[in-house]
């Protein structure tokens, strides 16, 4: 009898010590609340839950660490489910990372606008409580008071360009961060697109002497080099002289200095290496790299970096409606079963995204809306992917790393960038992504005029 006690007492110390260490790792996650028991493994596999037998007055609230975490893109995404904004992540702020040409400004409106009328229903509601002899509003207006009060959460300094940038003056006050995506093809022809209308509106923007060498890069790639008054003129030209025409050493890299000839102008503009005006330099590494690190996907972990407890929300251009509104269930709803049953943001929530259409205009456009004409060929598109694999593997990674999203979405936005690169990026590109610290290469903080 005595032996079979001392063997009970040490399977409960390892079980013990077992759930101590799932709780260490940011790559598991528990789901706590009254009534309900729930966890998925840390690989993203199947998840298993159980009833709990207990009365309790208070409400279900869930805490969720994150689960859909992988330094490898290749883990299995299988299992990956949306996690709850926590009690306590709703007392804190989200740090809105707005990454350029990748459908930023919709959000940056929403958030404004967010803030405004939180304040307006916050008022109202108070200015209710003293007139009304109920004391209460309906759950109508309680409703969206909790819809727009959550986006009001996400502070007026955004992160864009160079405002913001700062590891440890901004990004290091926060746990929480909504960041944008798009396809990063999409993302560079946008780029080169909104330039070059900037440059021609803009009578500083067309002198060197007043924006420095930013300017002379990108006034020499379009007036100089690759002259087109059309995205598939100029930006398809300097893609196929730049990748396809010319042999170049990947390994290439800039001095600073102007760069000669064209075809190497192009090739430093695309990857990111040099400033063309502004957005093709700050890309998906630039924004990226600080979160991705706390978040532990560094390989290898520089220095050992401790890894944080960190909450990615994404919302992907290609599905902005549809991220958007699964993002402020998440972050209203207090039990999964309450997610699940999230009817939708209320129609004036709809409205507060900036220039996009409501959720049902949004849905029935999916279906009826033609694909827009490829800028690029499919060879050129492989020449461009190819070129650009540190920028897929971390918009691979963050959109692993999301919190809002599910294993069909990041399986969605996989394919079809390896349907867009006309080849499966991980085998071409690698999986793995390391930490070098890219802000400090492009001395952004020190040459960058933006």
């Amino acid at each position: 009898m005595t032996l079979f006690l001392c063997f009970v007492c040490v399977i409960c110390v390892i079980g013990q010590w077992m759930v101590f260490d799932l709780h260490k790792s940011a790559i598991s996650f528990s789901v706590v609340s009254d009534e309900d028991y729930h966890t998925v493994d840390g690989d993203g596999g199947s998840s298993s839950s159980r009833n709990v037998d207990k009365k309790s007055n208070t409400a279900n609230i869930v805490t969720i660490i994150n689960q859909n975490v992988a330094s490898d893109t290749t883990v299995s995404i299988e299992g990956i489910q949306p996690a709850l904004l926590s009690p306590e992540g709703r007392s804190k702020q989200h740090l809105f990372v707005h990454i350029g040409k990748a459908g930023g400004s919709s959000i940056q409106i929403m958030v404004k606008k967010s803030r405004e009328s939180c304040k307006e229903l916050t008022a109202m509601e108070e200015t209710n409580k003293r007139n009304s002899s109920s004391n209460s509003d309906s759950d109508d207006k309680k409703l969206l008071k909790a819809q727009v009060c959550a986006l009001a959460t996400i502070p007026e300094g955004r992160v864009h360009l160079k405002a913001r940038l700062h590891p440890q003056k901004f990004y290091a006050k926060y746990t929480q961060f909504l960041i944008n995506l798009r396809d990063p093809i999409d993302r560079l022809v946008s780029w080169y697109n909104y330039e070059l209308a900037s440059y021609r509106k803009e009578p500083l923007w067309s002198s060197a002497n007043q924006t420095g060498q930013a300017s002379d890069n990108f006034r020499r790639l379009t007036k100089e080099c690759y002259p087109g008054d059309k995205t598939e003129d100029g930006f398809a030209k300097m893609v196929r002289e730049g990748l396809l025409s010319s042999p170049f050493d990947k390994q290439e890299q800039s001095d600073g200095g102007a760069i000669q000839p064209c075809d190497k102008l192009a090739r430093f503009c695309l990857r990111g290496d040099i400033m063309c005006f502004g957005h093709n330099y700050y890309n998906y590494e630039v924004y990226l790299e600080e979160i991705l690190l706390r978040k532990g996907l560094s390989v290898p972990n520089p220095d050992n970096h401790r890894q944080e407890r960190i909450r990615i929300d994404a919302i992907r251009s290609e599905y902005s409606m549809q991220d958007f509104n699964r993002t402020v269930g998440l972050w209203t709803s207090n039990t999964i079963e309450e997610w699940k049953e999230f009817p939708g943001v209320a129609p004036f929530v709809q409205s507060l995204y900036g220039r996009v259409r409501s959720i049902e205009s949004y849905k029935g456009a999916i279906k009826t809306e033609q694909p827009k004409p490829e800028v690029l060929g499919p060879e050129a598109r492989t020449a461009l992917c190819k070129h650009i694999c540190a920028e897929l593997v971390v918009y691979k990674l963050a959109l692993r790393a999301a919190d809002n999203l599910d294993a069909s979405d990041v399986r969605e936005s996989f394919e079809a960038l390896d349907d867009h690169c006309g080849i499966r990026v991980d085998e071409v590109c690698g999986t793995t992504w390391t930490f070098r610290d890219i802000k400090s290469q492009k001395k952004v903080f020190e040459e960058a005029p933006w």
